[in-house]
């Protein structure tokens, strides 16, 4: 039994796609044989400061609310708990390229025996690279990164983006996203799931016989549903009972909704806000919806559950659904392409909901969660204790 630590400062109950990779990841090392232990944040002061989460300890350090002040009041308390702590430490993952990255790495010292792994765990390495490249600490946080173990790339995009920022090649390994098995949406499964929402959340009704688009991602001032919400417009035109569900939250919830309104999209657009689990909802939809900020893993649960996916045509997005992507549409223009692609699908959902079945496939063979936790395991230099 090895003890780890897994450092993530986004963590249940926040619900998104890091917080739903880091969580599997540590409960399914748990599983394994390992104590872990999730260093991540207070975001709420009536948060407690410890709690068990499925046999892993997760420990919240407390971070002022201001942006600036909360990331250097949490990595200098991150900093602190390591160097108290790193005695009882056999090996350290550490989730995204950053300030936390830098602040577990110097925790635990120069000379350290301990290995650490520095993964991006989100879609790629591309997003926490742009902004990192902008501040003036970058070149320090790289140096002390490529003193860990490993330096993990999700995906072959993920790898040339490290590549492109200064990462020796020998630093780099690739670690594939993995998500846990979902059920496969069938008929009766996608009946079951909408009463089940329609009866916790009338908003969530559906029309008999409606089909049903869902998106899932943050609602930042760069995510690009306003445009998605626009093609919805052109959408109803030809399918007036299709339904999109936009599951997440995020300052501009307030700008999307009035954006709605403006449309007069109100009953064909729904923002249900965020769901814990997001298993129901994917087995009440039709298809799914990944635009170019969607996270890769919630991509990867919509194809678990063997949905059709329409996806914004991203190196990232071809790499996952395969070159033949015979489960999904790309597409490039938002407005007219998403709008044609979503009511193809609609038009001819039984040939769609065979061809879902490929994406299960994918997911099944090349993103497992057993796959994802091999490689962390390697990395680490752990042998598999499973209990």
């Amino acid at each position: 039994m090895a003890r780890l630590v897994i450092v993530s400062r986004r963590y249940w109950p926040l619900a998104g796609g890091q917080e739903t990779l880091v969580g599997a990841l540590a409960k399914g090392l748990q599983r394994r044989g390992h104590e872990v232990t999730v260093l991540t944040a207070q975001w709420s002061a009536q948060w407690p400061t410890t709690i068990d989460d499925e046999q892993v300890k997760v420990v919240r350090l407390s971070q002022r609310s201001s942006p600036m002040w909360g990331t250097w009041s949490f990595t200098t308390r991150l900093t602190r708990w390591i160097r108290g702590h790193r005695e009882q430490i056999d090996g350290m993952l550490v989730s995204r390229i950053g300030y936390s990255a830098d602040a577990a790495i110097r925790g635990l010292g120069r000379g350290t025996r301990v290995p650490v792994v520095v993964s991006a765990l989100t879609e790629s390495a591309d997003n926490d690279l742009k902004w990192l490249r902008q501040t003036p600490f970058w070149p320090r946080i790289q140096a002390k990164i490529q003193r860990s173990a490993a330096t993990v790339a999700n995906s072959n995009y993920g790898y040339q983006m490290l590549l492109a920022a200064g990462f020796k090649a020998e630093q780099i390994h690739m670690v594939r996203l993995g998500v846990e098995p979902h059920r496969a949406v069938s008929p009766s499964r996608r009946a079951e799931a909408r009463r089940d929402l329609r009866a916790a959340n009338k908003d969530l009704a559906l029309p008999v016989g409606g089909k049903l688009a869902v998106a899932i991602r943050p609602f930042h001032v760069e995510s690009g549903l306003a445009d998605l919400i626009r093609a919805w417009k052109r959408m109803i035109e030809n399918h007036p009972d299709a339904r999109l569900w936009i599951v997440g939250d995020g300052g501009q919830r307030s700008k999307l909704a009035e954006l709605r309104r403006d449309l007069e999209l109100d009953w064909h657009v729904v923002l249900p806000g965020v769901f814990e689990q997001i298993d129901e909802v994917l087995a009440a939809a039709d298809v799914y919806i990944a635009d170019d900020g969607s996270h890769a893993g919630r991509l990867l649960e919509a194809m678990a559950s063997g949905l059709p996916v329409v996806a914004a045509d991203t190196l990232l997005h071809r790499e996952i659904l395969g070159n033949q992507g015979i489960g999904s549409i790309l597409y490039g223009n938002v407005h007219d392409e998403l709008a044609s692609a979503v009511g193809e699908i609609f038009s001819q959902s039984l040939r769609w909901q065979d061809s879902g079945a490929f994406n299960r496939n994918i997911v099944q063979q090349t993103h497992s969660l057993d796959g994802m936790l091999d490689g962390y395991e390697n990395l680490l230099g752990l042998s598999r204790c499973e209990s």
